[in-house]
């Protein structure tokens, strides 16, 4: 539907809102179809601001999304031929505001707020967002090989292979000591939750710490691995989180520098540990953000 990074939370948030608009005794009459048709269009442009409904990528994406709330797949292609005329109307314009506050509320990981929303918008004043999954906090570490594709072409396959099964068994082995839960594997790292701040900081820490002593031994060559993440609210659904504080984390982990790792800044606190060179960087921008984020990068101290 949009931009793979924020595909399965699109998904999840169009899902819970077909959920949500199931528990409405409002007639689904013209009138309720141009209020979703609006609320849709809100959403997408605030998953993805450039996103031109007059190419065949954005019409996609809306018959996608409208074909999850509305079910009538006549009505759906009726909507899209009129979308310059539709969007004139002050209901629709009306809608489209509201569509994009919520998906900003989701995204904030604020279920309060899209039940509000959507209640007023809906459903006679409240919804039951259940569907969306539960507000947590949550801190998400993603680990990076750093050169993995290079190290794949210098070291053949089959080694490049032990490389990462190394790689698992150090970051598996780090969960297992901080309560740590492997999400995903991204092919040369990983997705990790912690759900205690100090946990989160300390996993991190110890994960490069093995790579700052002698852990390679046998077929297994030396190699790098950077490491960073965000500790913030979050929407647990599924084994899996979704909101801004993820792609937060996958934002600032991308800035790590080899054989280091980086955090939000207000993180500071927790990286006192001695054996560890901490350097604060000036704020800098983060791609999707649009406001600046003071960093703080840590390595180990020899």
């Amino acid at each position: 539907m949009v931009a793979d990074s924020t595909l399965q939370e699109t998904n999840v948030f169009f899902s819970a809102v077909k959920g949500m608009l199931g528990q409405s005794n409002t007639k689904r009459d013209e009138l309720f179809h141009e209020r979703v048709f609006g609320f849709t269009i809100g959403a997408l442009l605030k998953i993805e601001k450039n996103l031109d409904f007059a190419t065949e990528r954005g019409a996609s994406a809306l018959r996608e999304a409208l074909s999850l709330l509305i079910d009538d797949g006549d009505t759906v292609e009726a909507f899209l031929k009129r979308l310059a005329t539709l969007l004139l109307k002050e209901e629709v314009r009306d809608y489209l505001l509201i569509g994009s506050r919520c998906f900003k509320a989701f995204d904030n990981a604020n279920v309060e707020k899209v039940s509000r929303l959507i209640g007023r918008a809906f459903c006679d004043g409240y919804a039951d967002v259940s569907e969306l999954g539960e507000p947590v906090q949550v801190g998400i570490v993603f680990t990076d090989i750093v050169n993995s594709t290079q190290l794949n072409v210098t070291l053949g396959d089959d080694v490049h292979q032990l490389v990462i099964a190394h790689h698992a068994r150090i970051v598996d082995a780090a969960c297992g000591e901080f309560g740590g839960r492997i999400l995903k594997n991204l092919g040369d790292g990983f997705m990790v939750a912690v759900d205690d701040p100090d946990d989160f900081v300390a996993m991190q820490r110890v994960i490069l710490k093995c790579y700052a002593k002698e852990s390679f031994s046998g077929a297994v060559p030396s190699y790098e691995v950077r490491i960073g993440g965000n500790f913030g609210n979050a929407i647990s659904k599924d084994n899996d989180y979704f909101g801004s504080a993820v792609a937060l984390a996958a934002r600032i982990s991308s800035k790590a520098r080899d054989s280091g790792g980086c955090l939000a800044a207000d993180m500071m606190p927790y990286l006192s540990d001695q054996t560890l060179l901490v350097e604060p960087e000036d704020e800098v921008m983060l791609k999707g953000f649009p406001k600046p984020f003071a960093l703080v990068h840590f390595a180990c101290n020899g």
